[in-house]
C-alpha cells in the first residue's frame, strides 16, 4: 500500500512540473486614457496581454466613440468588449471603455471616432489614436 501511495505521488509531482511551460504567465492589463483632447498615445504591451482604452464621451447626448474597422490581414489586436458606463454625476461626462487582447507581435494603430451617432455623413468631432506596439 505504502509503494502505491509512493508511486502516486510522484506521477502527480511529474505531471505537475511539466504540465506548466516556464514562460506560461497571467496576462496583464495595460490601461490607456483619454486626457485633454490628445490625437494619439503610444503603448507598448507584451502578446496575450489585454488593453483597456478608456475615453470620455456623452452617449446621452447621441455621443460616441467607434472604433475603426482593423484590416483582416494585418490586425494583431481583436476587439473583446466595447462597453459606456455613465457618470456618477449629473452633468458630468461617461466613459466608453474598449477591451483589445494582442494576438500576434507587431505594430498596430487603432483608431477611433467621436461623433453623432445619427450623423455618420459628416466628419467626427474627434479623433484618438493608439499606436500599439506588440512585443
Amino acid at each position: 500500500m505504502k509503494k502505491l501511495i509512493l508511486i502516486i505521488s510522484i506521477a502527480a509531482a511529474v505531471f505537475a512540473l511539466c504540465g506548466c511551460p516556464k514562460s506560461a504567465r497571467m496576462p496583464h492589463q495595460v490601461s490607456v486614457v483619454l486626457k485633454n483632447d490628445e490625437p494619439s498615445k503610444d503603448v507598448t504591451i507584451v502578446l496575450g496581454d489585454i488593453l483597456v482604452i478608456e475615453m470620455p464621451g456623452d452617449m446621452a447626448a447621441g455621443y460616441v466613440w467607434e472604433l475603426r474597422p482593423l484590416p483582416p490581414d494585418v490586425a494583431g489586436m481583436a476587439l473583446i468588449e466595447g462597453r459606456y458606463s455613465k457618470a456618477s454625476e449629473a452633468g458630468k461626462p461617461g466613459k466608453f471603455t474598449y477591451l483589445m487582447r494582442t494576438i500576434h507581435i507587431g505594430e498596430q494603430p487603432l483608431e477611433f471616432i467621436y461623433r453623432h451617432a445619427a450623423q455618420k455623413d459628416k466628419p467626427p468631432l474627434k479623433t484618438f489614436t493608439v499606436n500599439v506596439k506588440v512585443k
